[in-house]
């Protein structure tokens, strides 16, 4: 699978992901038990939590190499808020989270594979 998924760029991928998730309605839920379906959530929640780390790790790195001040003349932060309809503080907070895992890679390698929680790893 990873060598099926390494020909894809970033962009191309992240735009599979939010294909799949428009995917993922309540009429195709059609798992017969509460067992299936508590699993279901349990691995949404490692997914998002995945995803949310790649995010803020993302933000972090553009914060580092001032891409919205070449680009926009603006900071990081500024740039999100408006851009993402985030509150400033919002997007200041997912680049402090991703400054934060830059600095702690035994933490940031644990949240990528699922193995704790974003929300955790701050």
């Amino acid at each position: 699978m990873d060598e099926v998924l390494a020909q894809f760029d970033d962009g191309q991928l992240l735009a599979g992901i939010d294909a799949a998730v428009d995917a993922l309605t309540d009429d195709r839920l059609r798992l017969p038990s509460d067992r299936e379906r508590l699993a279901l959530l349990l691995a949404s929640v490692r997914v998002v939590s995945r995803l949310q780390v790649w995010q803020q790790r993302l933000a972090a790195q553009i914060e580092a190499s001032e891409a919205a001040w070449r680009e926009h003349g603006t900071s990081a932060t500024s740039w999100l808020a408006e851009a993402a309809r985030l509150t400033p503080r919002e997007a200041r907070r997912m680049i402090r989270c991703g400054e934060g895992l830059e600095r702690f890679p035994t933490v940031a390698e644990a949240a990528e594979r699922g193995d704790v929680l974003a929300s955790q790893a701050e």
